[in-house]
């Protein structure tokens, strides 16, 4: 998917050919492009959620879910609409609008071009992501901070244990 014209590198031609009312240009220029692959992690916001599971946007870029069947093992859609991971110690972990996420691309879909569209149907998008968030190191940004806090006190705990060792 095109994100943005980079830079146009030159425009060569202006020719008319017979029969067009239009001229032709041979232009030369680069492209950002998005291209996602399966199994790439992104991080991304929660910008929705309905039954079948999470709408998540890059900002530039929102039609990615997250299905109900692909999230952490416990979670469970709870009565005001929300999505909730129990954990096995029994707390209650709610994915909210704008939490941030961590996520697998699961697979890319690039659906055909509708030749008809209703006028209240959704606007067409020419790639679609389906995400994971099964596994470790994948959710909210907010659960994995704390593991990551927790380990680094642990390594500084235990380099100063050393020093102790090492001054004796």
């Amino acid at each position: 998917m095109c994100v943005s014209v980079y830079d146009i590198r030159s425009i060569e031609g202006g020719s008319i050919h017979p029969g067009e009312g239009s001229s032709t240009y041979t232009v030369s220029f680069r492209l950002l492009m998005f291209k996602p692959f399966v199994g790439e992690v992104l991080v991304g916001r929660i910008s929705g959620y309905d039954d079948k599971g999470l709408h998540v946007s890059l900002d530039f870029f929102s039609d990615i879910c997250i299905p109900g069947h692909l999230m952490q093992y416990d979670t469970i859609r709870v009565p005001d609409g929300r999505w909730m991971l129990k954990t096995e110690d029994g707390d209650e972990l709610y994915l909210d609008l704008d939490d941030e996420i961590r996520f697998l691309v699961s697979s890319i879909k690039y659906p055909s071009v509708p030749v008809e569209q209703k006028e209240d149907d959704p606007p067409f998008a020419p790639m679609q992501i389906v995400g994971s968030i099964k596994g470790d190191g994948l959710g909210l940004l907010a659960w994995w901070a704390a593991d990551e806090e927790e380990a680094e006190a642990d390594e500084e705990e235990a380099e100063a244990d050393e020093e102790e060792v090492g001054e004796q």
